[in-house]
């Protein structure tokens, strides 16, 4: 009996561990928080019943979540900012993450986007110093409403060139006393905090100074060995985003604000967006712009960070545009359209103030001072330096002959400079004087008159360059320091350029500075229309024009080298094949080399007792000695050519097969000189062609019927053999300057011509002759 009731006992007890090792078994429950308590959850009779837990054993464990439940906004206050949009809503995870808007620093001038010495633009929003030493002028831009703050950051780095024992810069905020800091932040990019005494609200005037000696060697290679980078999109005056307030001010210092930083303006737009509604938009925002910012255009749904301003492109039953604050704190331009038509943008938005880069344009026949071309004196403290006085000549000036230029330079420079200092003086980086700086320096010295071809000038954009080299003494060491500076020009140097008569060589330049934004078109047929559009929409945003010369006569079509069969080549200008090769890298994998030629082998036996005799070459026949009469005659052909016409006597395929690039600009058909068609090629770079058509249009410099990007990014054209176009009526007031233009356009050509009118004027002397003889004879 008591052997049956233990084991009743132990079957019990098996059971009850087997229930609880079920409920052990059982997978934890994941549940989500509760609901606010103003909104109750609906939920079915069946669905509660799921929820609840297993009754067995013990309760199961459970993983409690945040409920991803938007909050409603029927909960939110009447007096709040209006509702969010559901676009922006997949930001609003970064709102506790917002960070003080960095009011930025604005450089006073466009820096040239290629390094130089002095101030220039290493990459978008990297300001580079170059050279033993240099400054940059900057402004920043602080709302009224803000809380002056008690110090600015400045990231930035130096190259391990610099002497850090002496390196330094110089932060000088409007009249303040300067701050000046060590540069020893070598290589990798650092934030330092700066005492901001002198700010004020408004505008500040920012100089930054940099003295950074090479630490190895002296001389024009070390000037540029030398340098410290400042990023501008990291740099500025940390100021409260709220600050920042949805209205006109606001967004133009935003905008402004990308502007100087080299970021974006995002551009959010839907999938199934019309291409020429954008290209609507962006024009206008590229009006407003001066053409500073490029646009970018993003999805409602994108993951990239988060943008101080950004546009957002509605469609909408109205046509309205209003400013608001997104979840990520920045500024939204909200533009809702209606019917393709969109709000007067250009009325309701402010227009960004451009750097002062305005280059002055310069009267043919008048003196001109420096001072009256925007120079102040021009101070040079490197051993290489280097400064461009640029200016414009109207489009339609044009002088072939040699016609002379006149600039009387007042100039000094230090003493004992090292012995081969030189001064050169370049027009359009020619070389027009070479000046010695090394004997009779420590003063000012006597107004020097430099005359140069005038011809070396052309319509449109043209630089005066002045060029010092100084030595290292000795090249192998630090540089000594200098309190004197080496050069000086001052702004009372003159310029005389001769007036030319109004005349034209044929080309692309002419009709692409009449390019409006609204030109640049995209053709039917092309295969990928929508991502074409959206390539010159972004083009429309920075070859912004001036209404008064823009020609809305004037197009562009853009296409890309897939789409060669919609170009018009039915004249023969150029092989469709041709062009494709020039502008894709078609260069095949070199192939195995094959079997080298069979070599019979020399013989491992010997047979005979004599020594093998060499083989001895037969004579080779005198052959005629004609490459001296042949080389001369090239060499006459080649002479002929260049002087009969001005240009090229290439077709233009054939000038293509010797070319690679990335984008070509052409004109196809003659007749229709107002039909520009730019080509790109395989996987460019938008900004850097849109950078480089800015660049080829104020230049000025395609005079010719193509014009290739090569990738060092320089423009090659190719001219045809064209006759200048006189636009302006012929007198004896410019008769001269036209022939001088014709006669130097084709020297061969002109010189028959007169020697034809010459032997024409002859024949009525030589009638009269013969006539007079007969009638002495009768």
């Amino acid at each position: 009996m008591n052997v049956l009731r233990c084991f009743t006992c132990l079957v019990a007890a098996a059971v009850m561990t087997s229930q609880s090792v079920l409920a052990q078994e059982q997978p934890p429950l994941i549940v989500l928080d509760p609901a606010p308590a103003n909104q109750v959850p609906e939920q079915s009779s069946t669905t509660a019943v799921e929820s609840q837990p297993p009754s067995l054993g013990e309760a199961v464990p459970q993983i409690q979540l945040p409920s991803a439940t938007m909050p409603s906004s029927e909960t939110a206050d009447p007096e709040a900012s209006p509702l969010i949009p559901e676009r922006d809503r997949g930001d609003e995870v970064r709102i506790a993450e917002r960070q003080p808007w960095l009011a930025p620093l604005i450089p006073l001038v466009r820096l040239p986007d290629t390094v130089q010495i002095g101030a220039s633009q290493a990459e978008p929003g990297i300001l580079r110093l170059t050279g033993e030493v240099a400054f940059v002028d900057l402004q920043i831009n602080l709302p009224q409403n803000a809380v002056i703050p008690a110090e600015m950051l400045l990231t930035l780095r130096s190259t391990v060139n610099v002497l850090p024992e002496v390196s330094e810069i110089s932060i000088t905020i409007n009249e303040a006393a300067p701050v000046v800091l060590p540069l020893e932040h070598l290589n990798a990019f650092e934030t330092v905090r700066v005492a901001t005494t002198g700010l004020k609200s408004g505008a500040n005037l920012v100089r930054l100074n940099v003295r950074q000696p090479h630490r190895i060697y002296c001389g024009p290679e070390a000037s540029f060995g030398v340098w410290t980078d400042i990023n501008l999109a990291q740099s500025g005056v940390p100021v409260d985003a709220d600050i920042m307030a949805a209205d006109h001010a606001g967004f133009a210092l935003a905008l402004r604000a990308l502007a100087a930083t080299g970021q974006p303006l995002p551009v959010l737009v839907g999938e199934n967006e019309n291409g020429a509604m954008l290209q609507q938009l962006v024009e206008v925002l590229g009006q407003i712009s001066g053409g500073q910012v490029l646009v970018e255009f993003r999805s409602f749904y994108g993951l990239e960070a988060p943008s101080p301003l950004s546009v957002a492109l509605i469609g909408s039953d109205r046509s309205h545009a209003e400013f608001r604050k997104g979840a990520a704190g920045g500024l939204v331009l909200q533009v809702e359209h209606a019917d393709g038509i969109l709000p007067p943008l250009d009325q309701f938005l402010p227009k960004l103030a451009t750097p002062l880069d305005v280059v002055p344009a310069l009267t043919p026949g008048a003196t001109v001072k420096l001072a009256d071309l925007g120079q102040q004196d021009i101070i040079g403290g490197t051993h290489y330096f280097r400064h461009e006085v640029p200016f414009d000549l109207p489009s339609d000036w044009l002088l072939l002959s040699n016609q002379k230029a006149r600039l009387q330079l007042h100039y000094g420079f230090a003493d004992a400079l090292p012995a081969g200092s030189i001064l050169l003086i370049k027009v359009n980086n020619e070389t027009v004087r070479l000046l010695p700086l090394d004997r009779k320096g420590g003063q000012m010295q006597e107004p020097l008159d430099i005359v140069f071809a005038a011809n070396l000038l052309h319509g449109r954009r043209n630089n005066l360059i002045f060029e010092m080299m100084v030595p290292g003494d000795p090249p192998d060491a630090t540089c000594p320091l200098r309190r004197a500076d080496m050069l000086v020009i001052t702004s009372d140097s003159t310029l005389l350029v001769p007036p030319a008569p109004t005349m034209a060589l044929a080309g692309l330049a002419e009709p692409l500075s009449r390019l409006g934004s609204r030109g640049i078109t995209v053709p039917e047929g092309v295969s990928d229309r929508a991502a074409l559009e959206m390539t010159a929409a972004q083009l429309s945003a920075g070859l912004t024009s001036n209404p008064e010369t823009t020609d809305p006569s004037v197009r562009l079509n853009l296409i890309s080298v897939n789409d060669i069969s919609v170009l018009p080549l039915q004249g023969g200008l150029v092989a469709a094949r041709d062009l494709q090769e020039a502008l894709i890298d078609i260069k095949s994998a070199s192939s195995p080399p094959g079997p080298a030629a069979a070599v019979e082998a020399a013989p491992r036996y010997r047979l005979t007792e004599e020594d093998p005799q060499p083989s001895v070459p037969l004579p080779l026949e005198p052959v005629a000695n004609n490459s001296a009469v042949r080389d001369l005659i090239s060499g006459r052909i080649d002479w002929l050519e260049s002087a009969a016409f001005m240009g090229s006597d290439e077709s233009l395929s054939t000038w293509l097969k010797t070319r690679h690039g990335s984008v070509l600009l052409l004109r196809p058909r003659r007749q229709e000189p107002d039909e520009l068609w730019l080509v790109l090629g395989s996987q460019v770079s938008v900004p850097a062609v849109l950078q480089s058509l800015v660049r080829l249009r104020e230049g000025g410099l395609a005079k010719g019927e193509a014009a290739i990007l090569t990738k060092d990014n320089t423009w090659e054209v190719w001219a045809p053999v064209r006759p200048p176009e006189l636009r302006e009526p012929l007198k004896l007031s410019n008769l001269r300057a036209v022939l001088g233009n014709y006669a130097s356009w084709s020297p061969l050509l002109f010189t028959v011509t007169f020697l034809v009118l010459a032997l024409l004027s002859a024949i009525p002397a030589l009638l009269f002759i013969l006539f007079t003889k007969r009638r002495g004879q009768l």
